[in-house]
């Protein structure tokens, strides 16, 4: 395992939790709101291309069977950009199908993204992986690899084979690496894991009944000595001030505390 760290006994967890949740709400309130199959279009439409505009927000949407005649048509990339500032847009991904015959959607998505950069600051979502659709277009869970969230400077980003419900929330699988960084530039990072998704969650969750506001008993969790059985290197950023101990247990490790009065 390797972990990395720079003051990361200061980072507030409950402003990485408030990050996480808006940037999946203004996610989800422009997607949900968005209807593939009804936007105004720009004609002429050709058989794997449609554009058009949704409100303020151009719209593109790449895929096949949108003039031949069958009663379905496939969507594999759906981007919409705020026409009066461009460094917002929203973009999915996948395979979704729209049979007209009984109107329902079926298929998934590989990819969601969004990202906006505004007087409030950069808000950045990532979510890589498989996300199967309903009936009615909506996602309703799946399997993530890679789940990257920045709000207001604050940034976690996490790899893996995650376990996602219908909002997006991880509910179980495995950790392979993580980045915990905050507006001030404080971070813990790992990785060469394979921790439970379901522990993870528990143990940086600032709500209750967890109530975790600080990365300490996760620390405490990832440097148990089952888990630095092997070679394992941990490493304090030179800028570090904290009173570091640090204990590599089994294996050839490789162990540097920075600044700060460290054991």
């Amino acid at each position: 395992m390797n972990i990395q760290f720079s003051n990361w006994k200061l980072i507030d967890l409950q402003e990485l939790d408030t990050g996480i949740t808006n940037a999946l709400g203004v996610f989800d309130t422009i997607y949900n709101s968005f209807d593939a199959t009804n936007f105004s279009f720009d004609f002429p439409i050709t058989n794997t291309r449609i554009t058009g505009a949704f409100g303020n927000y151009n719209v593109v949407v790449l895929g096949s069977n949108f003039t031949t005649v069958v009663p379905f048509e496939t969507y594999n990339s759906i981007s919409l950009i705020n026409s009066t500032n461009t460094a917002e847009q929203l973009l999915t991904t996948g395979s979704v199908t729209y049979n007209y015959d009984t109107d329902s959607f079926s298929g998934f998505y590989n990819k969601l993204s969004y990202v906006s950069n505004n007087t409030s600051g950069l808000t950045n979502l990532l979510i890589e992986g498989r996300f199967n659709v309903d009936v009615f277009g909506d996602t309703i869970g799946g399997a993530a690899s890679k789940y990257n969230v920045t709000f207001n400077g604050n940034t976690i980003n996490l790899a893996g084979n995650m376990i996602l419900n219908a909002n997006d929330d991880i509910v179980g699988g495995t950790i392979s690496s993580f980045t915990f960084t905050d507006n001030l530039g404080r971070t813990l990072t790992a990785n060469g894991l394979s921790i439970s998704a379901i522990d993870f969650y528990r143990l940086t969750d600032p709500t209750p009944p967890n109530s975790f506001l600080t990365l300490d008993a996760f620390y405490n969790y990832l440097t148990d000595a089952s888990r630095l059985a092997g070679n394992d290197t941990i490493i304090a950023n030179a800028l570090d001030n904290q009173s570091d101990v640090l204990n590599g247990f089994g294996g050839n490790d490789t162990l540097g505390g920075g600044g700060g009065n460290d054991t």
